[in-house]
């Protein structure tokens, strides 16, 4: 799929801003091979996904940030892909 921000961002723009689906969608917007850095609060998944929001990591300290840590992002591989599959795996499990 082709990078087109526009797009991206109406899409941003209709989800829950926090919600663990939202979180996922935006996952699968990402290159799926590509890598992020999980011990950088900037550089991680989730201080990604809140900066697109326009909030910080620390805004995410919550039991749904470290849900999701735990479940989603701290697994390896560091991928967006293997990480919107493992949320995609979690949102099956609470359906």
């Amino acid at each position: 799929m082709l990078h087109d921000p526009k797009l991206e961002q109406a899409r941003l723009e209709r989800l829950d801003p926090i919600s663990t689906r939202s979180f996922v969608e935006w996952l699968e917007m990402k290159p799926a091979d590509a890598c992020y850095t999980h011990v950088s609060p900037h550089e991680c998944a989730i201080g990604q996904f809140a900066g697109s929001r326009g909030m910080m990591y620390s805004d995410f300290h919550t039991d749904k940030l470290r849900h999701w840590e735990d479940k989603i992002a701290r697994a390896k591989p560091h991928t967006y892909g293997a990480a919107a599959a493992r949320g995609k795996a979690l949102l099956e499990e609470v359906s």
